[in-house]
């Protein structure tokens, strides 16, 4: 009896160990089957996604880059909208000092990673420093949007990239060379967005014209008012150095009663460096008060242009 129930045991054990090693091969055989699929999905996926992806940094908020002239032009907003198949770009455009008030006209060149066809782009300003780029058309899988920038003149760019107009229908594909620097040596920017970037907003609406002017008129009127108070900063500042200057020079000339003859020369040199430094300063407030007054003048006038805007009186023709 304890034979055959010992048989029965090792019977067991057997038939156990038989399906265990069938559930062992079975889920082996699954794993490496669905390791093949994983690897070969993810080729498939880097091969189609190979052109719509890039190793190019993003252009960062802000991050001003030189033009001819002694401009600069920073890019301060951009959002796409992949079910409406449109982007919109902001850019500054500012002088290499507190005093520049007129700016230059830029010109504009898109380029795509993976070119479309029937891709527009419309650059809209209705002040003089800040614009609306917008790319119509542009379905997900263009890669990346390069935006090549200039001003009149400048190299490498056609003259019919012109601002308020429609800038070709197939934008050309960025090459190499486009990337090679983010800032060429003939006075073009370049600003750089790629598609896996945060910039996707399904809420982003596509507005009219109209609208666009007064957003490039408010964004201009916003800068102007922190340039102001750069500038006001400035003259504070200056201010406080030639009280501290002209104390300095009362209390030098109290204390040339008690200095040696030869003490008394370096002082009274040191004093005329002080004075011409007050000098300089004075006329630096008066250059920067004068700035002031334009500044606020001219945050009147865009106030006027957005008024006009809202009641057909301004006109911008395309």
């Amino acid at each position: 009896m304890n034979r055959k129930n010992e048989k029965k045991d090792i019977n067991s054990k057997l038939a156990d160990f038989r399906r265990a090693y069938r559930e062992h091969a079975a889920l082996k055989y699954v794993l490496t089957v669905g390791s093949f699929v994983l690897i070969i999905s993810f080729l498939l996926f880097r091969a189609i996604t190979a052109t719509h992806t890039s190793q190019t940094a993003d252009t960062k908020y802000n991050d001003y880059q030189d033009l001819s002239d002694n401009y600069t032009v920073g890019m301060t907003y951009k959002a796409y909208n992949p079910k409406k198949n449109f982007m919109v770009i902001a850019l500054n455009v500012e002088g290499q000092d507190d005093t520049t008030i007129n700016y230059p006209e830029l010109k504009i060149q898109t380029k795509l990673l993976s070119p479309q066809e029937g891709v527009k782009t419309k650059v809209i300003r209705a002040g003089d420093s800040s614009y609306a780029v917008i790319i119509k058309n542009l379905k997900p899988g263009f890669g990346a949007v390069l935006l090549k920038i200039g001003t009149l003149g400048t190299q490498d760019l056609s003259e019919d990239d012109d601002i308020n107009t429609s800038v070709g229908d197939t934008p050309e594909q960025i090459q190499s060379s486009d990337t090679t620097d983010t800032n060429t040596t003939d006075g073009t920017a370049k600003v750089y967005i790629n598609e896996i970037s945060k910039i996707n907003n399904t809420n982003l609406v596509l507005k009219s014209d109209k609208d666009y002017w007064l957003d490039t008129v408010a964004r201009e009127a916003k800068i102007i008012h922190k340039n102001k108070k750069q500038i006001a900063n400035r003259i504070k500042s200056l201010r406080k150095k030639i009280a501290n200057d002209r104390d300095s020079i009362k209390s030098a000339k109290k204390n040339m009663k008690y200095q040696t003859k030869a003490e008394n020369e370096n002082t009274a040199d040191e004093l005329k460096d002080t004075k011409s430094d007050i000098k300089i300063n004075l006329k630096e407030i008066k250059t920067l008060e004068k700035v002031i007054r334009e500044r606020n003048e001219k945050v009147k006038l865009l106030n006027k242009k957005a008024d006009d805007i809202r009641t057909g009186k301004y006109k911008l023709s395309d």
